[in-house]
């Protein structure tokens, strides 16, 4: 048995659960730190009376000796600061305890804080790489197919053609089992606390969510897709927190919750008034870093 191959494997695997876990792990050690903490505080404020009493008493007996020549009222200055200063460090060995476990703790507290942020950056630079990947992949589809093609394929829409009176119709349909949104599109529908049953309505207040959206960006600089959600009534998510558009950035330069998109036969007939549920899909430039 190869002893030395065991305890490799061994310091790997520890060394890749305390990156994943550690976190969680400093933050519990950090919290259980600041109990225990103020448990030692409670046990050493018992315990410090005693030498508080011999620390009064001591000064008191120093401050009563007489003046004499041989022993000046500097001397007994002196004598009550040496006094003073021993019986302190009594005290201070007391709450030695609760002062090591309490700086612990918030050692913890702040080394978790510094893994989660390095885990964060990581995450954000791998979706960067990963976003931007995509956004290539769907430029050359759109420059081998088109932009309508590929507006088609990346929303799943299948195409077919039925006759109504002896004419062919070329009708549009998105198969619910094979429909695959946009990893930031929501529906504004009947679960949302801002939905009514008036199409028209509906369309003013997303429209209106939408200028707000632009004016912000115009007049801050960024938007996080996040605030964008929770000015439309819908739940914040983690990617919500990372990606949205700056004014100047890499993308349009302005809010789309695509409510607008000619191609899409829900967007058409949403703005038309026929349809009181959309499904808003946002045009966000991706990360971004205030």
């Amino acid at each position: 048995m190869n002893f030395d191959a065991l305890s490799q494997r061994a310091a790997g695997a520890t060394g890749m659960f305390l990156r994943k876990h550690g976190p969680v792990i400093l933050t519990g050690a950090g919290i259980a730190g600041f109990a225990a903490t103020t448990y030692l505080v409670g046990k050493a404020v018992l315990r410090a009376q005693e030498p508080l009493e011999a620390r009064r008493k001591r000064i008191r007996e120093v401050s009563n000796v007489e003046v004499t020549d041989s022993y000046t009222e500097k001397d007994r200055v002196r004598a009550i600061g040496r006094v003073w200063i021993i019986e302190s460090a009594k005290i201070v060995r007391v709450f030695g305890p609760p002062i090591i476990t309490g700086g612990v703790s918030v050692l913890c507290i702040i080394s978790a804080h510094g893994l989660m942020r390095r885990q964060q950056a990581s995450l954000v630079a791998a979706y960067m790489a990963l976003d931007k990947g995509f956004r290539a992949y769907r430029a050359r589809v759109e420059e081998a197919y088109g932009t309508e093609k590929e507006l088609e394929l990346y929303r799943g829409v299948r195409v077919r053609r039925i006759e109504n009176d002896g004419e062919d119709i070329v009708a549009c349909e998105i198969d619910p089992d094979d429909f695959i949104p946009s990893i930031y599109g929501k529906f504004f529908d009947e679960s949302n606390p801002n939905w009514t049953k008036t199409p028209e309505w509906n369309l003013q207040f997303v429209r209106g969510q939408q200028n707000y959206a632009n004016d912000r960006l115009q007049g801050v600089g960024y938007v996080f897709l996040n605030e964008v959600y929770e000015w439309l009534g819908l739940p914040r998510t983690q990617a919500g927190q990372t990606v949205g558009w700056r004014k100047k950035g890499n993308g349009d330069g302005y809010v789309d919750f695509g409510i607008y998109d000619i191609g899409d036969e829900n967007s058409r007939a949403f703005v038309n008034g026929l349809e009181a549920t959309c499904f808003l899909d946002f045009n966000v430039d991706g990360p971004i870093s205030i």
